[in-house]
């Protein structure tokens, strides 16, 4: 049993990260392993140290490359820098939130699946609109749930996959803003035939974000998902909001809601007390306002 841990970066400091993932991997029934920080052209010094630190490790390596266009490109880097039969991908900004979190891949790999998504949570913090909006998501969508549509709302946080599923399929190079590059991806998997598997095996976000930042990446998100084609935005469950509001002749109600008072929820959700209700509306009107 062998195993490449990549992390991809882009001025994202990850030495914890990858020193819990040593310390798991270290007392692992895997026979052969690495772990990867590839890094995406970082500028940051603090990240260049943090990268170089963790390199100091056995079986660590940090890998410089140019700086990708967009993820989806990134993404398809990956795997030619592994030399393993399998491949777990993990975001630079989160931490496992198990001790066991390698030893529970492990167990997976022995079974006839392709991926395995083991998901993604947080802590919820009061007036942290990202923590918010993650915490309440895990709760929504346990992995009973996920297994039941496994391609719907697609994410690639946190991700285990045989090396040679890549050789199959690859993210779409196409998407050139932030957002929706792991939906549109799982709209390729599900093309393919892949056996993809959801089990309780998170990571949590590493929070340094502000509200304001968190609402202006779903605001490029939003349009990124407005340009995927008919197939992938099918995997959206936003999308199939606002296409069963377009179907019942509500989405011009609340398009209008988003003209009158967009402005005013977008200055609740960037201050210290933001809500989630109030998110929802926000995306749901932006969106149907970009279709």
């Amino acid at each position: 049993m062998t195993l490449s841990v990549i992390i991809p970066s882009r001025d994202m400091p990850c030495y914890p990260l990858v020193e819990e993932l040593h310390r798991q991997l270290t007392s692992s029934k895997v026979d052969d392993w690495e772990i990867i920080v590839a890094d995406d052209g970082s500028d940051s010094i603090e990240a260049k140290y943090s990268f170089d630190k963790a390199r100091q490790l056995p079986c660590v390596r940090w890998e410089v490359l140019s700086k990708s266009r967009n993820r989806g490109e990134m993404r398809n880097r990956l795997p030619g820098l592994a030399r393993y039969e399998w491949l777990l991908e993990i975001n630079s900004n989160v931490m496992p939130v198990s001790k066991d979190f390698i030893s529970s891949y492990v167990v997976e790999i022995q079974k006839n699946v392709d991926v395995v998504c083991g998901g993604v949570t947080s802590m919820y913090i009061a007036g942290n609109l990202r923590a918010m909006d993650e915490s309440d998501y895990a709760k929504r969508h346990s992995s009973e749930e996920r297994n039941s549509n496994p391609f719907l709302s697609f994410r690639n946080t946190n991700v285990l996959a045989r090396k040679d599923v890549y050789s199959k399929v690859r993210y779409d190079e196409s998407i050139r803003e932030y957002g929706y590059e792991d939906l549109a991806f799982g709209a390729v998997l599900k093309r393919a035939g892949m056996i993809v598997h959801y089990i309780d095996n998170p990571v949590k976000y590493v929070l340094d974000e502000s509200n304001a930042t968190y609402v202006e990446k779903t605001e490029t998100a939003l349009h990124t998902l407005s340009r995927l084609s008919a197939e992938q935005q099918s995997l959206s469950v936003l999308h199939r909001w606002a296409e069963t509001l377009r179907c019942c002749g509500l989405s011009g109600v609340v398009v209008l809601w988003h003209y009158l008072f967009s402005t005013i929820e977008r200055k609740s959700l960037c201050g210290h007390h933001p809500r989630l209700w109030v998110f929802r509306i926000y995306k749901l009107g932006y969106y149907l306002s970009l279709t």
